[in-house]
């Protein structure tokens, strides 16, 4: 590119990027990596309603939604190595209550479903099933507010690091 763009949306994605979900998706991971190269960046995912939908995922809340929540975005400045995810909620668009500022939650998963499966060459995989997983209650988070019928809106950072646990590790290694 002869410049680098003003903004990256990434998505919108066919399916949920919430919790801690969001470590291993490649909409947000597209969102981050224009975060590291300084580009404002946002990911979109529009939440499924059940499994097993596949290419019948309706839109229709992302399609609405989308221009209300990119722009009061438009005009921020964000911090450096940082970046936005948006989750629209399995609703008809005019059934969406609205949208909130939320953190990244936290799934369950050892309270939630597994799906097994067998891949072409006969091996078994195991699939976190995308119902019934407990997640954080209080109503910030983002899982809370699309439960809620609310489209989510998580700024998020690239420093992954656990600060609270260097002092232990450094004296491990002293």
């Amino acid at each position: 590119m002869p410049e680098p763009p003003d903004l990256i949306l990434s998505g919108v994605n066919r399916g949920a990027n919430l919790g801690d979900d969001i470590t291993y998706s490649g909409t947000v991971s597209a969102a981050i990596e224009g975060a590291l190269a300084g580009i404002r960046a946002v990911a979109l995912s529009q939440v499924y309603a059940r499994e097993g939908m596949g290419d019948t995922v309706p839109f229709g809340a992302a399609e609405a939604w989308g221009a209300k929540v990119l722009r009061p975005l438009l005009g921020m400045d964000m911090p450096p190595r940082t970046l936005i995810n948006v989750n629209f909620p399995a609703l008809p668009a005019d059934a969406v209550k609205g949208v909130r500022v939320t953190r990244q939650g936290f799934h369950d998963y050892g309270r939630g479903s597994i799906v097994e499966g067998t891949d072409p060459r006969g091996y078994p995989y195991y699939w976190f099933g995308l119902h019934g997983i407990e997640h954080s209650l209080g109503h910030d988070s983002d899982l809370e507010a699309i439960d809620d019928g609310y489209v989510s809106v998580t700024p998020l950072q690239l420093d992954l690091t656990h600060d609270a646990s260097l002092a232990a590790l450094r004296s491990a290694y002293s």
